[in-house]
Parts: C-alpha cells; structure tokens; sequence
C-alpha cells in the first residue's frame, strides 16, 4: 500500500514528487519510458515565463506567476542552470503596438509588478537587441523572464525527491487502473509493481492524462497534440539574442521565438500545429522553412549552416483551454495535474505546492521530516573555478580524463551522471545529466567512449546499450561479425 502514486515523470509528476518527499511517506513515481523527461519537459523552448501572456484569472495565470517567483531560487538549490535574461514582445506594425499595451496590462492585472515591465520603442529596443529587424518598430519588455533547462530540472527534481525518499519506477506503463472501496489497484507492465495499492492516485501523464482517466471513467476532457519545430544553433551564435525575444502572439500561441539557452546556445522555434501521434516528434521540411521564414522576421540572416540539431516537442492541448488541477469530483481521491502546456515548466513546482495542500485536505496525513535535504550537487567540470577543478582531479583523475570535447565532460562525470539517484543508464539519459554530445560534433567524436565507459560501470555488453528508449540499440548485435553484415563477402 503506497501513501500516493504519481503517474507520469515530467516536470509536474517530478516536481510533486520533491514536494511529497518532505513528508513521512511512501511515494512512488511510474514512469512508461526508462528515464524522466522523456515528453514535453524534454523538448520546449525552456523559458521561465514572467507571466504576462495567460488570461487573468486563469489556473495559468495564478501558477504561472508563483512559479516563475520560484524558479531561480529552486535551481540554485538543485544546480541547475538559470539565466534571468527578459524578454521583448516585438511590434512590426501600429496595430501590434497597441497590442503591446494590453500585454502590458494584462501583465499588471496578473501579477507583474509596474517597475519589471515596459515598452520599448526603437532605440530603447535596438540598444537592447542589436541584431533586430529593421522593421521592428517597438516591443514590450519584461525583465522577469529567464531561460532555464528543462530536461535538468527534471532529473534534478527527481533526483533530490529520491535522496529524500521517494521511489520511481521507469520503464513501467500503467496498463488498468480499479477501484475498490476507497483503495486504487494500479496494474502495471512491471514484475516489481505489477499491481500497487493506494488511496491517492495523481495523474501527471502529460499527452496520455485523459488515457489514464478513461483507465477510471470516461474522460470529461481530451488532449490534442500539437507539435512544435526547433532549430538549436551553435554556441557562438548565442549573442545573437540577449534576451527571449517573441513576436506578437497569434492564434497559435506565443509563436516563433529567437532566444540564447541557459548554456549559451542560440534557440529558433517553434510552429505550431496538430498531429495524430503524440509519440511522433518528427520533423518536417515544411515545418522547419516555416520557423526560418518567422524567425528572420525577428533577426535577419541567421547563421542557420550553424544549425546543431533539429528536433520537436509535443505538447498536450486539452479542450478546457487552461490546466486541469485538483481532485476529480466523481473518483475521490483521484487527482490530476493535466492539459499542463505552456507556461507549464515555469508553473509546475507551484501546482505541486497546491497538489499536496489538495492532498492533505482530501484525507493524506502530513508529518514533515526533520531531514530533508533540499540541495543537490552535481559537479560541472566546465563550470568550476581553475583552483576547484585541479583539486578535484588530484583527488580522483578520472576528473581529468575529458570525454566530450565539445562540452568538457570528463569520464568522472559520466560515472557520477550512472550511479547518483536515478542515474542516466542510456546515452541519452548519460547527456540530459552532462552534456555529452551536446556540442558540435553532436556525439560524432565522444560516443565510442561514452558505450565504453557505459558497458563497463553496467557490466553489460555494448550491445544491449540505447541511445533512448527501449530499443533503441547504439550498437548492432552483428557490428563485430562481418561475416552478418550484407553485402560482405
């Protein structure tokens, strides 16, 4: 009998299980893929919102602005990079500049304090940004903005909530859920939890949330997918944009941006638009011309022969238009935190604040450890002072011994990335944690090293190794048999 069941190891399901883990209780995480942030938390634009795009008076809203409040100081405790940049809103005609004062409104009626917002015309706005378009006439600025990275907060949030006691099990898809009484009976795909018990589910299933409800009931509200295109630019053309630089909202949401990372790459993106297959993350021809042609509307001539990598993120669109959070009236004790898109990585931590208030008041006994820790520590070669850096090699070469030469990773901080708490067990999951393979070579260079390194801190064989998910082999089981290869005579 677990105390709660959290559905689901993104950002939310992540974050409530920190927040449950400074109480006595048994918690357990069931992720279906071998890692955390394997969804929408892994592939977004990675931006703190400063919370002046939701509709006043919204769930968005309302956690939008706590969350934001929250996030520079969560990931100083939990190491993880933060960069409060701010943001522009930029204007290319007079109808968008009125636009621009009700974003400045509606940011005062949500919450943004009068001296962290502005509008810029267009000196102000090139002395902030001068690479934009000659044509951007004035902008909205915001300085609350920041950018962060996704798929490390997550693992770090998971990580710490571990350390501090609670369980996940990965690779473990929730396949029925009953109830009996006031006990869920959870199956799943797992030998280990194959069928769990508990009097409080938490559905943070992310594009599969209205799935997991049908498990219970028919669901009163639906995911739609909508699949978002990226572009992410080498480090050298990170000053190319000082700040996350919008365009006027559409239809389509906050549209493309132009924006550095919190690692000082330059991010281009992203569409928009509706797909059938929330496991598709493709991406198009069609889409990515369609980011460029947006994109140099905002910074003309960007360097895109500079491009690292392509990819896509899903998002779940859910049909109420705004975030599913609380206990479902008819399923006591069945809660959801659902339909969490954008500005859903900035509002996460502070819904999993409320979700555990929800708990408590639903019947869940809270009794604070006296131990938990909130603070993780992950050492970042790249990051450390000359001193610092030569200490830790005398004290463990391995630290010196570099891997990734893109990124600087040493062969101590992979192994670290393995075995802390829930540690990366895929190449994938090896690179959410360091970087490798994050630079320019795009693992072209480091790779054999990594599966080396790999195979031998998981005493398996290199072909039993993944790039991602399940099956998703590095290695052929024929590479070292050319007697298997085709064509070899």
């Amino acid at each position: 009998m677990k105390d709660v069941v959290i559905i689901g190891g993104g950002i939310c399901g992540c974050s409530l299980a920190r927040e449950l883990s400074k109480y006595q209780l048994d918690v357990l995480v069931l992720e279906k893929e071998n890692d955390v942030s394997f969804g929408a938390t892994k592939a977004n634009s990675g931006i703190s919102h400063g919370g002046y795009d939701p509709i006043p008076g919204t769930l968005m809203a309302k956690y939008n602005i706590l969350g934001n409040r929250m996030m520079e100081g969560l990931c100083e405790e939990l190491s993880v990079p933060f960069i409060k940049t701010g943001c522009l809103v930029v204007a290319f005609s007079e109808d968008e500049k009125q636009t621009l004062k009700d974003i400045y409104d509606r940011g005062i009626k949500n919450g943004i304090p009068k001296e962290c917002q502005a509008i810029f015309n267009q000196d102000a706005l090139r002395e902030k940004e001068p690479h934009i378009s000659d044509n951007a006439l004035a902008a909205y600025y915001c300085s609350e903005t920041g950018v962060v990275s996704p798929y490390e907060l997550c693992v770090a949030l998971m990580e710490n909530a571990v350390v501090n006691g609670a369980n996940i099990s990965t690779s473990t898809k929730v396949i029925d859920i009953k109830k009996i009484d006031d006990v869920f009976s959870i199956k799943t795909n797992s030998d280990e939890y194959n069928n769990i018990e508990t009097k409080f589910i938490v559905n943070a299933a992310g594009l599969y949330a209205a799935d997991i409800h049908n498990m219970l009931e028919p669901s009163p509200y639906s995911i739609k997918v909508r699949r978002g295109e990226y572009y992410l630019l080498d480090k050298k053309y990170g000053p190319l944009a000082n700040t996350v630089i919008f365009q006027c909202p559409s239809d389509k949401g906050k549209g493309v941006l132009v924006s550095p990372t919190a690692h000082g790459n330059l991010i281009v993106g992203p569409n928009a638009y509706f797909i059938d297959d929330a496991d598709d993350t493709d991406t198009t021809p069609k889409g990515l011309e369609e980011v460029r042609i947006f994109a140099n509307k905002t910074i003309p001539n960007i360097p895109y022969n500079a491009n690292l990598r392509n990819y896509s993120g899903n998002r779940a669109e859910p049909s109420t238009e705004d975030f599913i959070v609380g206990e479902v009236d008819s399923v006591k004790g069945f809660f959801e935190m659902a339909g969490i898109k954008s500005p859903g990585l900035t509002s996460a931590i502070a819904i999993a604040i409320d979700m555990v208030s929800m708990l408590e008041e639903a019947g869940l006994s809270l009794k604070q450890k006296a131990n938990f820790n909130p603070f993780r520590t992950f050492v970042h070669l790249d990051y450390l002072p000359f001193e610092d850096r030569s200490r830790l090699i005398n004290a463990n070469p391995l630290y010196g011994r570099i891997v990734c030469r893109c990124e600087n990773v040493s062969e101590g901080e992979i192994i670290d990335a393995m075995r802390r708490p829930n540690g990366g067990k895929t190449i994938e999951g090896i690179k959410k944690r360091t970087r490798v393979c994050a630079g320019s070579c795009q693992g072209g260079f480091c790779t054999p090293r990594i599966v080396e390194i790999m195979a031998r801190e998981l005493n398996i064989e290199v072909d039993k190794i993944f790039q991602d998910k399940n099956g998703s082999f590095i290695v052929s089981e024929n590479a070292f048999d050319l007697s298997k290869v085709e064509g070899n005579d």
